[in-house]
């Protein structure tokens, strides 16, 4: 069974769509969204629209989240944080949320960061030693290929980490709707999280100085 995973889309409606093509191209069984569908664009419901058309199984994410609940004070809007838990018996647990594609092991577990459809970014960079952005800025899913449930040591299994060009300029053509307009063709155009001085306060908590790597 090939199985796609795709999250982090966050509006991304160019991007989305030419995910979903390329995933067409690759007969895929299966298409399983870890959320994130909306916040920081202007087409948040056409991507729902989409997602809910194309995948079996679509999780709520943070941001999905957090614009579902109702509020009435905005003091009172709570800190929301996701917490994935893995059954015991998992052999792979597969998460969004960090934008970056990853893999790694622990505990005789996969663990996988799929990446993101519509933010793609890098936390660590540094203008010496930099690749060509558009290494980063495409839309990043994978695909999990084997035979589903099974608990034999004889399957395989394979991951497969996908990197899908997407227009971002026509994705931009509706900027001036987006209250975050700077912040989001900055994003899309240098695969820098707007946000990259709290990242980088965070490396520096762990002894780490980024803009020194």
């Amino acid at each position: 069974m090939k199985i796609a995973i795709i999250s982090d889309i966050h509006g991304n409606l160019e991007a989305l769509r030419a995910t979903l093509k390329d995933i067409e191209k690759r007969k895929v069984d299966k298409i399983i969204c870890l959320g994130d569908i909306i916040a920081r664009v202007v087409h948040s419901k056409e991507c729902i629209e989409l997602v809910k058309a194309n995948c079996d199984i679509i999780l709520q994410g943070n941001c999905d989240l957090y614009f579902a609940l109702e509020h009435t004070n905005m003091n009172e809007i709570p800190k929301l944080e996701q917490k994935r838990i893995s059954q015991n018996n998992a052999d792979v647990v597969i998460y969004g949320h960090i934008h970056q594609p990853y893999m790694d092991k622990l505990y005789n577990k996969t663990l996988i960061n799929v990446g993101s459809i519509g933010i793609s970014f890098d936390a660590i960079r540094n203008n010496s030693k930099d690749s060509d952005v558009m290494e980063t800025t495409r839309s990043n899913y994978m695909i999990i290929e084997g035979e589903y449930g099974s608990r034999k040591y004889t399957t395989d299994i394979s991951f497969q980490f996908i990197k899908v060009p997407y227009n971002i300029e026509k994705e931009l053509e509706d900027e001036d709707l987006n209250i975050e307009k700077e912040n989001y063709r900055y994003e899309l155009k240098n695969g820098i999280s707007s946000d990259k001085k709290r990242i980088n306060d965070r490396f520096k908590k762990l002894g780490i100085d980024v803009e020194k790597i």
